[in-house]
């Protein structure tokens, strides 16, 4: 498989990242605000596809019809002996296939997973956008009730970086079965800042304002960051977590960064212990 990209803008040079931000500010006058969000925010890859004849005998693929009429690509693996099932939504580049791998671990721990690429990225219709994501969300959800007939407390949503704005805006005043964030923002405008692009706070808004929805999360919450991570910062994880309201954990890897979590042993076993043991 090809080696993961990045979840979010951190490898871009610096050279590139201001080039990009004087094109920007030349195009403001003509562009609204939501489209310099999704200019930044979002790198769909439509072309890479893991190969049909390599994917796993468990892996269906399937798609998802949102309520604003785009068609999702997703992949539904079922575990036979699991009525719980996690629905994955990934990082911000790539698509995923990318995340074949990440979809096969849940599966091994016991668990039924739906994973699903949001508009523009794979074979999803449509182009992303903030609200598109959260409206992807949503539909994905819906398949798992309605489709794979779930109840929603047997529901585990899972967010990755950038999929973490998805997940939290699902998961928000619902009673699933848990809620796990690996590298989440605490929103957008903390994320520019942090990256040396203060002059974009004022477009940015409220963009994937996590903190402000965390009010509103009702279910068991597990929150997984490294420590050395540079693309979104461990601080943010960790402000999160201090306003969520419900049980939680946070899971501190330390010495890693944004990419490499799920090689360390912390990681899954951490997953796996947390909605093992919810009561």
């Amino acid at each position: 498989m090809r080696a993961r990209q990045s979840e979010m803008t951190g490898r871009h040079s610096a050279k590139s990242i201001r080039f990009v931000l004087i094109l920007f500010s030349m195009s403001l006058p003509l562009f609204n605000c939501n489209f310099i969000i999704n200019k930044l925010a979002f790198f769909p890859d439509s072309e890479y596809q893991f190969p049909a004849e390599a994917l796993s005998e468990y892996l269906e693929e399937v798609f998802i019809d949102t309520r604003d009429g785009e068609k999702l690509q997703a992949y539904h693996i079922n575990h036979a002996a699991s009525r719980k099932i996690i629905i994955f939504f990934h990082g911000n580049a790539g698509n995923l296939d990318g995340r074949i791998g990440d979809l096969l671990k849940m599966h091994e721990l016991g668990y039924s997973v739906l994973g699903v690429s949001y508009r523009g990225y794979g074979k999803s219709s449509g182009r992303p956008s903030e609200r598109g994501i959260f409206r992807d969300a949503d539909a994905a959800l819906a398949y798992a009730r309605n489709n794979l007939e779930y109840a929603q407390s047997d529901i585990v949503i899972f967010g990755r970086s950038l999929g973490t704005a998805a997940a939290v805006d699902v998961a928000r005043g619902k009673d699933v079965y848990a809620l796990v964030l690996v590298t989440p923002l605490t929103n957008g405008r903390e994320y520019v800042a942090y990256h040396g692009m203060g002059w974009l706070k004022l477009i940015v808004r409220n963009a994937f304002n996590n903190s402000a929805k965390a009010a509103s999360i009702q279910c068991p919450t597990l929150i997984i960051h490294g420590t050395a991570d540079r693309t979104i910062p461990y601080f943010m994880g960790k402000q999160l977590y201090e306003v969520l309201p419900v049980r939680k954990k946070l899971v501190t890897v330390q010495n890693a960064g944004h990419d490499e979590l799920d090689r360390y042993e912390i990681y899954w076993k951490s997953i796996s212990e947390f909605l093992a043991l919810r009561p």
